[in-house]
């Protein structure tokens, strides 16, 4: 027969007695975080004397490291301007701190110097492919590295950054020269919607708006000016324009 004792940094925390060899059960809830040691006391016995009690080397309680559970990009559905946000979710055995490394690749290429939870590149552009490689550590322990899911760049829509201006018409041709921008370097063409005024045309390369002004026409017209890049991405302008008669 054999008694033990079973102690962590020093305290007991189990006393055991097994009718033969074997090993000493756990306690539950015991002290097994790291820098903790563990170490066993037992002595013999034959129910009448009992022997000399033995220890044995304490045991360290080592580091466990922290776990990665999932990593995201935010948003998922990025344009070539947007910010993008690593999110993870990770977890460590022994309740410590986690850190993170971040490495973001793009079209399959690292990016040297890129090594924040965030990825604001104005290099992006529409059609790239980007992830994130993230390893967690604890300052002691490095866990594994998890490899989030490939994002693309998406279209950005155009945008119209000229403003209409009253004028006093000196003939009865009204212009008004459009100016429109695409982030990506698509092409624009241009349209009028169907509300506009009857007879009002727009070149679809150049964005002129003319319209011969008739003298039935003295009223307020709304126009609206579309834009589109051949890439799903439009932006519109709408505005009203107001024609007096010469009396007014």
């Amino acid at each position: 027969m054999y008694a033990g004792k079973v102690f962590i940094q020093g305290c007991v925390v189990l006393m055991f007695i097994v009718g033969c060899t074997g090993d000493a059960p756990e306690k539950p809830g015991a002290d097994n975080t790291p820098s903790s040691s563990r170490s066993t006391q037992i002595a013999s016995s034959d129910n009448t004397m009992r022997g000399k009690e033995d220890s044995s080397t304490p045991i360290p309680i080592l580091n466990s490291p922290p776990t990665i559970t999932a990593v995201s990009i935010d948003p998922e559905l990025p344009r070539r301007n947007s910010t993008l946000k690593a999110k993870i979710e990770a977890s460590d055995p022994d309740g410590d701190t986690i850190a993170f490394s971040y490495q973001w690749v793009k079209n399959g290429n690292a990016l040297i110097g890129e090594a924040s939870e965030t990825l604001r590149d104005p290099t992006l552009r529409k059609g790239d492919t980007i992830l994130l490689r993230v390893t967690p550590y604890d300052m002691e322990s490095t866990g594994e590295e998890v490899v989030s899911r490939e994002i693309v760049i998406l279209n950005s829509a155009p945008n119209i950054t000229s403003s209409p201006k009253a004028q006093r018409l000196k003939s009865t041709l009204y212009r008004y020269q459009v100016v429109a921008e695409d982030p990506d370097g698509d092409p624009i063409t241009f349209s009028l919607s169907p509300s506009s005024p009857q007879g009002m045309t727009i070149d679809p390369q150049t964005g002129l708006v003319q319209w011969r002004i008739g003298r039935n026409d003295a009223s307020t017209h709304t126009i609206e000016i579309v834009a589109t890049d051949g890439d799903e991405g439009r932006c519109t302008q709408k505005y009203n324009l107001t024609i007096r008669t010469p009396e007014s």
